[in-house]
């Protein structure tokens, strides 16, 4: 992992405020997407980049303890993570109960399969 790529910064958003790291290897599939390592947290979130992109800002020289803290943090973040796309695109269909009405009469009319396996209605 090549940390030299990585931008550091703040993401200032109130009291969610935090230094962020941001690796251009980790692609999030979306163009509109972006992942931060979130220090606060110790995960690398997904954020919107039109909301987010405006609150960062890079680091001040008076935050450069937090650059030690960010790679270390990152570096162990990443081992658990797993971007979108390497994500199943879709979840595999569930089994659905037949929610069909039972096949009772309301008359006396009584259902059977002939050998032909057609619906054959016998009458009394």
């Amino acid at each position: 992992m090549n940390m030299k790529r990585c931008w550091l910064g703040y993401l200032e958003a109130g009291s969610k405020s935090t230094p962020v790291l941001h690796d251009p290897a980790l692609e999030s599939g979306n163009d509109a997407t972006i992942y931060l390592f979130n220090l606060a947290r110790n995960v690398i979130v997904e954020y919107h980049r039109a909301t987010v992109e405006p609150k960062l800002r890079a680091l001040r020289d008076d935050e450069s303890d937090q650059i030690k803290l960010l790679r270390e943090g990152y570096q162990r973040a990443r081992k658990d993570f797993e971007p979108r796309e390497a994500r199943p695109a879709a979840r595999p269909p569930r089994a659905v109960p037949d929610m069909r009405p039972s096949r009772e009469a309301d008359d006396d009319t009584e259902f059977a399969l002939d050998n032909d396996f057609e619906l054959a209605v016998e009458e009394d």
